[in-house]
């Protein structure tokens, strides 16, 4: 089965990391809104790409190995844009999810079953599911549940996304268009965040 996406300016590739892995990380865009840009309106409202900040974001932000990184600090949640907007036939549908190993360093060395490492950070929308006929960028709400910042730079690969047919998870072939047209437009297009339950 062939799945078409739109790589969004400012995006990347869905990456699968080896022949076993059965999701595809999705790079980090930028730290955006729910909402739909008024000017591309398949691409979420930006509020941070990346780049030299603004006063408005203040300490959030460093250089760090070459780049801008923003701390999502303890307890702070923000919207991540994937980057891409998927256009799927009506058999397969796709489940994004945190990346395993993304902000659980050490876990189990810190006492009981209750107990949280210093860096943990969850997805608050858990695993979504994008329905085929949603032509939207996807989103994950991450929250920082650990004791320090957790930096989020450009291209960080923090959610993966995987793909179902009615047998269960699939690797679909892939193919990169350069036009939202060539998805296949539907009736729902962008309308809710790609699951019809929200």
């Amino acid at each position: 089965m062939q799945v078409k996406y739109l790589v969004l300016q400012n995006g990347a590739p869905l990456y699968r990391g080896s022949e076993e892995a059965t999701g595809y990380d999705a790079g980090t865009r930028a730290i955006v809104s729910t909402d739909f840009d008024e000017d591309i309106p398949y691409q979420r409202k930006l509020i941070y790409r990346f780049d030299k900040p603004d006063r408005g974001l203040g300490r959030r932000i460093r250089w760090n190995n070459g780049r801008y990184e923003y701390l999502l600090r303890p307890g702070e949640a923000v919207n991540i844009g994937l980057g891409i907007v998927l256009g799927m036939g009506k058999n397969c549908t796709a489940m994004t999810t945190r990346r395993g190993n993304i902000g659980l360093k050490d876990l189990g060395l810190f006492g009981g079953e209750d107990a949280l490492p210093p860096e943990y950070i969850v997805d608050m929308m858990g695993n979504i599911f994008i329905d085929p006929d949603f032509r939207g960028e996807p989103i994950a709400r991450l929250r920082n549940l650990g004791e320090k910042p957790f930096p989020i730079w450009h291209g960080r690969r923090i959610i993966q996304i995987a793909f179902l047919n009615g047998k269960g998870i699939m690797h679909p072939s892939f193919k990169v268009e350069r036009r939202m047209e060539d998805l296949g437009m539907t009736a729902r297009g962008n309308h809710c965040h790609g699951s019809s339950g929200m």
